[in-house]
């Protein structure tokens, strides 16, 4: 089957403003239409396609001088909320109509549009008088509300650091206002604001205390009743998990400074970390001084398991394995999906199950050639979880396999020409098609129709390319 290309290089543009680039891919939530950023040097415009390539439309009448537009869909399909320079704005890609939400002045200006779960209220940072405000607001531009008051010092909310709960009734935030960091908790009409850390660790042994900007923004569990964050101290860096209502705050792990590190400035402990999509699990990163590796943890702190395996510990898996640039839960958080590598510049796929039945490499790249090093570039779970579609990179070509978690059923969807590269990649919400772009064109290829067959063998394509 031959991929639906289309090629904006053909929209009616002004010219004159050099190259185009395609950035910020966003589906709907039907998987009816695909929003993007189109992108140059002096200009920025958002455009929504269908994923046939028919219907492109230009949503913005404007063109924006700033290079981050955030174009986020309501959870309906009906709106985008997104920034343009200074202000923050609503479309209906179907009118088009227009709604300018904030009316910024001199260097104040709106950023990081976040949706309430039901799509009645959006969530945003305002910036005025060098601070940082959380203001709530209707998608109509009606019932605007500040939420947060700061005095003295920067709420830092960002677009990884102000999060909705999943029932809508809260926001979860990193500030430290007033000159005390720590994890917050407010309803969305600016009520019960609530420090649900201390200016202290908690007691817990002979730990260091949290150092003055030692907090990860929060994340809510699937359930919204817990915030798990990650704190630092003067060596170590743990994950904590606290109850929205301050009634408990735990610390799940508890790493140790074995020996003093080549770089005396190195924090040693959870790296990067995440929520099982079922909330039974978190999987964080560890960080020793000298490797990365993989561990799940129960939000109690019991059931700590290490998934990349050192020595001898499971005779099936003899060598170690360093994580690679990326890990991901399935969709169910049944499984888990990362990227190891064999100390030997190769990179492969494995999916573990936490009950620790099972770990499965799912692809099986070897080094070939002048190539410095073979790995999985992007990687995506589809949304059942049902096949994960990757790219794999030779750093001279970069090419499109879909697999399912077995390691069965592999099919290669792209065959580019030496140079050609995947810049972004998105399954459909509905898990029949992925879109991706390379260089400046952005594919839709219909997976659906493709069918998983029987596997077949890994054949990267030549390095000296066709």
């Amino acid at each position: 089957m031959k991929p639906t290309e289309f090629d904006f290089k053909e929209v009616n543009v002004p010219p004159g403003d050099g190259p185009w680039g395609i950035e910020e891919l966003q589906w709907s939530p039907d998987a009816s239409r695909i929003a993007f950023q189109h992108s140059a040097p002096a200009r920025n415009v958002l455009y929504v396609v269908n994923p046939d390539g028919s219907g492109i439309t230009q949503v913005t009448p404007f063109a924006c001088k700033t290079s981050f537009m955030d174009p986020r869909w309501s959870p309906d399909g009906t709106s985008i909320a997104f920034t343009s320079d200074q202000d923050l704005w609503v479309v209906m890609p179907d009118g088009p109509e227009f709604t300018q939400i904030t009316h910024a002045e001199g260097k104040s200006h709106a950023e990081h549009p976040r949706w309430s779960p039901d799509g009645t209220d959006i969530a945003f940072v305002y910036c005025r008088d060098d601070t940082l405000d959380i203001f709530v607001v209707k998608p109509d531009g009606s019932q605007l509300t500040q939420v947060t008051h700061t005095e003295g010092g920067e709420f830092h909310a960002g677009p990884w650091e102000l999060e909705w709960s999943p029932s809508g009734t809260g926001i979860a935030f990193r500030s430290d206002s007033g000159g005390t960091e720590g994890i917050y908790v407010v309803k969305p009409d600016g009520s019960k604001l609530l420090h649900v850390t201390p200016a202290d660790k908690p007691d817990h042994g002979t730990k260091p205390e949290w150092a003055a900007k030692g907090f990860t923004p929060p994340e809510w569990s699937p359930d919204g009743k817990s915030i798990a964050f990650r704190a630092a101290g003067s060596e170590t860096r743990d994950l904590y998990v606290a109850k929205p209502d301050r009634t408990h705050l735990s610390q799940i792990t508890h790493a140790i400074v074995e020996e003093p590190d080549d770089d005396p400035d190195t924090v040693l402990g959870v790296g990067g970390w995440g929520w099982s999509p079922n909330g039974n699990y978190i999987a964080f990163e560890s960080e020793d001084g000298r490797n990365y590796d993989l561990y799940v943890v129960k939000p109690d702190g019991s059931g700590l398991t290490q998934i990349n395996f050192r020595g001898n510990e499971r005779a099936e898996h003899p060598d170690y394995m360093d994580i690679g640039s990326s890990w991901k839960w399935a969709p169910d958080g049944n499984s888990i999906a990362f990227e190891g590598n064999d100390g030997f510049g190769t990179f492969n796929l494995h999916v573990w199950k936490p009950n620790g039945s099972e770990l499965t490499q799912i692809t099986h790249i070897e080094r070939y050639g002048p190539a410095k090093e073979v790995r999985i570039g992007k990687w995506e779970w589809s949304p059942d979880g049902s096949c994960i579609a990757f790219e794999f990179d030779d750093g001279r070509i970069e090419d499109l396999y879909v697999v399912k978690p077995d390691g069965s059923g592999l099919i290669r969807i792209t065959h580019q020409g030496r140079g050609r590269y995947v810049d972004e990649m998105q399954w459909s919400p509905d898990g029949t098609k992925i879109a991706f772009t390379s260089e400046r064109v952005l594919t839709v290829v219909n997976v659906d129709a493709l069918g998983i067959g029987p596997a077949q063998p890994f054949e990267p394509q030549s390095p000296c390319g066709p």
